[in-house]
């Protein structure tokens, strides 16, 4: 198994130089762990608005993940879509008592058998 690559961000931020080696991390890699200090950021939302930086800066074949003050960003193959998922907890799926009902819910689709 390897080793998942890690960067922080301190109080220099998001320089030409974090972006260089960001890149240069993803040449080899497909998921980097980017830990942002508290001398970088406040609070989660400039730690969000930090994060979408970094994911615009590579381009739309990356997402990203913030857990705390650590973002997970990982390369896909394919472009990635914006369009939230469907929520299926187990809290949602209550309301629902068939499997037709539940492939209508996730497709938009009405399906001709129950």
């Amino acid at each position: 198994m390897r080793m998942i690559k890690r960067l922080q961000v301190g109080k220099n931020g998001l320089s030409e130089g974090f972006f260089g080696q960001l890149k240069n991390f993803f040449e080899s890699e497909k998921i980097v762990k980017v830990a942002f200090l508290k001398s970088a950021c406040r609070n989660k939302a400039e730690a969000k608005e930090m994060a979408e930086k970094m994911v615009s800066f590579l381009g739309e074949n990356f997402n990203y993940r913030l857990v705390g003050y650590v973002a997970t960003i990982r390369k896909f193959r394919k472009k990635q879509n914006k369009k939230p998922s469907p929520n299926l907890s187990p809290r949602h799926l209550k309301k629902f008592n068939s499997p037709a009902r539940i492939r209508t819910w996730v497709t938009g689709t009405k399906t001709l058998y129950p």
